[in-house]
């Protein structure tokens, strides 16, 4: 029986577009992808391409969305950002359809904010399960979606490769875009925001990285959390990561 390949896309804010160029290398070199799974921005590239978006919409979509199409700034009480805009255009691009309806087969991890709870969603609303898994707190309004008050999933599983182990994988291809906590430019509160999460993150993500069968680090240290308009070096350097990696991939592809 052959076995599967699966993907886990961390988080990373800007950073996770990144994913969008490791996708495109795995694409153009005929590798198998069987299942995904993603958290925050993993979740959004992820859960967009196993809907059946194909790569190219999703990389023209991140180059051409100007912060004005998907930024809804509301009175901060709970987060500065509404993600209703988000949500909206999210529902658009997947036609409001279920996660058991993706041609390929995706899971997501946000985090219950009253209880610290890690949530998986494998079925339901792939939009508004999208928009949980990439509410960071402080920035995003929590998202109230089936009883709970959902935040970002990089709080409890940054890079979720027992999630994609879970959907069916016997082999994980892990992209971690997280940059060293050491080395990170801190200029806004956004910054601060997702630093502090990747500090906390820090040792669990280590573990996450050693249980993936093949890891892609793409070099993003030069891109900060908001930069989404940096969007074309992101993807360069996740082409550029998968790249370098290909000639084990291959193999770990072949002895799945």
């Amino acid at each position: 029986m052959t076995k599967k390949i699966g993907l886990a896309l961390s988080a990373g804010s800007a950073r996770g577009l990144a994913h969008i160029g490791v996708l495109k290398t795995l694409i153009d070199n005929n590798i198998p992808i069987d299942c995904i799974a993603g958290t925050s921005m993993g979740s959004m590239v992820g859960g967009l391409y196993a809907a059946g978006i194909p790569i190219d919409i999703i990389e023209g979509l991140s180059l051409n969305l100007t912060q004005k199409k998907w930024v809804d700034i509301g009175v901060p009480r709970k987060g500065f950002i509404r993600g209703d805009k988000v949500l909206q255009i999210l529902r658009m691009l997947t036609k409001d359809s279920a996660i058991e309806n993706t041609k390929i087969p995706f899971g997501c991890v946000a985090t219950e904010l009253n209880t610290g709870e890690r949530i998986v969603y494998k079925q339901g609303n792939l939009a508004e399960a999208i928009r949980a898994s990439i509410s960071i707190p402080g920035v995003f309004t929590p998202y109230e979606y089936e009883g709970k008050t959902l935040v970002d999933g990089a709080l409890v599983d940054r890079l979720p490769v027992s999630l994609c182990r879970a959907l069916g994988a016997d082999c994980v291809i892990s992209v971690d875009v997280s940059t060293h906590v050491s080395n990170a430019s801190i200029t806004n509160i956004f910054d601060v925001i997702v630093q502090s999460m990747n500090i906390m993150q820090a040792e669990m993500l280590k573990e996450r990285r050693e249980d993936s069968d093949i890891l892609i680090r793409p070099d993003v240290q030069s891109i900060t959390p908001n930069q989404f308009q940096k969007a074309e070096e992101a993807i360069e350097a996740g082409k550029e990561a998968c790249q370098e990696v290909l000639p084990a991939l291959k193999q770990v592809v072949e002895e799945c």
